[in-house]
C-alpha cells in the first residue's frame, strides 16, 4: 500500500527549470452574487484581488476563465442529496424573505444568489482540472466562492457550502481517469471537510498547515486517516505565532519529501490568506513574500514531477493582504526562470517546530519518510 522507501530520493531543486509558465485566473460574476453583506467572507474579497492582478504588471501574463456552472452530480460525489438540498432550500427561503440572509449555522449565511455561486464555483474547480489535466496551462488559479474546505459529506459549515476541492479531486478520476491526487492546504484553519471526504481514501493524499487549537478543532498530528487511506492524511498544526520559518519547514521537509514519494498526478492547492500576518480573524504570521514563496516551491513540485497544478481560494480576510498576497503568486507563478533562492528556507526553525517535524516522522515512519 505505502511506496517502496528504499528507491526514495527526494527532489534536487539545483537542476530545476521551469519550462513553461502559462498561467490562467478562473473567475465569474456569478461568485459575486453569494451576497454575505458584512460578514467577513464577502464579496469585497474576490473584487480587490481581481483589480490587484489586473492593475499590475503581472496583469499581462494571466488569461481570465468562465466556467460553467456544474452538474449536480459533480456534487454529490462529495456530498449527500439532503445537503444539497438544504443549501437549495436555504437560497430559496432567503430570496423569499426580501434579501434577508438565512444560516446554515452562526458562521454560515446564504443569500437569495448562493445556490448559483456555488454551483458556479465547484464548475470552475472542474474546468480547472480540465484546463491543468489537457496541458493547456500549468497553473490555475481558482478565485472562487463560496470557500469549500470545512464543507464536509453532510454539512456546510465554516463559511463553506460546497468542497470546491473534492468536487474537483473526485471529478479528475470519474472523467479524466486519475489514480493519485495531493490536496495541501495552507490556510489559518484546518480543511476538517476535505479531510473528512477522503479520511479513508488511498487515492488523495491530504496534508495540511493551519493554526492548533482553532476552529473547527481538527487537524491534530495523530489524524492520520483509516482503513485503506491510513496514513494519507498528514497534519501538521502549529502553534499562534507561527510563520515563514514554520512553513518553510513544512513546504520543505513535508510537502516535497511526500509528494516525491507519492508521485501525484495532480496537485490541488487549498489556499488561505489568512494565514498572513495581517489577517484579523488569526494569530499567524506569514509574510506576503512567503506565499510567493511557497507558490514556487508548488510549482517547482509540479515541474518535478511533470504535472499541474491549481489553486482554490479558501480564507484570507484582510482586503490589504489579499490584494499584496495575490500579486506576490501570481507573479511567482509566472515567472519564466527557476531560482532556488525563491524557495521558502526554514532558517533557524522555533523548537516547536522541530519538535513538530520529529513527531510527524515518529507517526509516519514506515509509511513516508520525512
Amino acid at each position: 500500500m505505502f511506496p517502496d522507501h528504499d528507491v526514495f530520493d527526494g527532489p534536487n531543486f539545483d537542476q530545476t527549470i521551469f519550462t513553461s509558465s502559462k498561467t490562467c485566473v478562473i473567475f465569474h460574476n456569478d461568485y459575486l452574487l453569494h451576497d454575505t453583506g458584512s460578514h467577513p467572507e464577502n464579496s469585497n474579497r474576490l473584487i480587490v484581488m481581481k483589480d490587484a492582478i489586473e492593475k499590475h504588471e503581472v496583469g499581462k501574463s494571466i488569461d481570465w476563465l468562465q466556467p460553467d456552472l456544474c452538474e449536480e452530480a459533480d456534487i454529490l460525489r462529495c456530498h449527500s442529496e439532503a445537503q444539497l438540498e438544504a443549501i437549495k432550500f436555504a437560497a430559496h427561503k432567503a430570496s423569499e424573505s426580501g434579501g434577508r440572509l438565512a444560516y446554515l449555522d452562526p458562521d454560515t449565511p446564504v443569500s437569495s444568489g448562493t445556490w448559483q455561486a456555488a454551483l458556479r464555483a465547484v464548475g470552475g474547480a472542474c474546468h480547472a482540472v480540465d484546463q491543468v489535466l489537457a496541458g493547456t496551462y500549468q497553473t490555475v488559479w481558482g478565485l472562487f466562492r463560496p470557500p469549500g474546505h470545512h464543507a464536509t459529506p453532510d454539512r456546510s459549515m465554516g463559511f463553506c457550502i460546497f468542497n470546491n476541492v473534492a468536487c474537483a479531486a473526485e471529478y479528475a478520476r470519474v472523467k479524466h481517469g486519475l489514480k493519485r491526487i495531493m490536496i495541501v492546504d495552507i490556510d489559518l484553519h484546518h480543511g476538517n471537510g476535505t479531510q473528512d471526504i477522503f479520511y479513508s481514501d488511498a487515492g488523495v493524499l491530504y496534508s495540511s498547515i493551519h493554526q492548533c487549537y482553532h476552529y473547527p478543532g481538527t487537524g491534530f498530528i495523530d489524524e492520520t486517516g483509516s482503513g485503506d487511506g491510513k496514513g494519507y492524511t498528514v497534519n501538521f498544526p502549529v502553534l499562534a505565532g507561527a510563520g515563514d520559518g514554520e512553513f518553510a519547514i513544512y513546504g520543505r521537509e513535508v510537502v516535497a519529501q511526500i509528494a516525491w514519494q507519492f508521485k501525484p498526478e495532480l496537485l490541488i492547492i487549498s489556499i488561505g490568506f489568512d494565514a498572513h500576518m495581517k489577517d484579523p480573524l488569526g494569530s499567524l504570521d506569514v509574510s506576503t513574500e512567503y506565499y510567493g514563496k511557497m507558490v514556487t516551491l508548488f510549482r517547482a513540485i509540479a515541474t518535478e514531477l511533470g504535472i499541474g497544478v491549481f489553486y482554490a481560494l479558501e480564507g484570507g480576510y484582510s482586503l490589504e493582504a489579499l490584494s499584496e498576497s495575490i500579486v506576490e503568486c501570481m507573479t511567482a507563478s509566472v515567472a519564466t526562470h527557476f531560482d532556488p533562492g525563491g524557495l521558502p528556507m526554514p532558517y533557524r526553525p522555533p523548537i516547536s517546530s522541530q519538535d513538530m517535524l520529529e513527531d510527524l516522522r515518529t507517526t509516519f515512519k514506515g509509511i513516508w519518510n520525512i
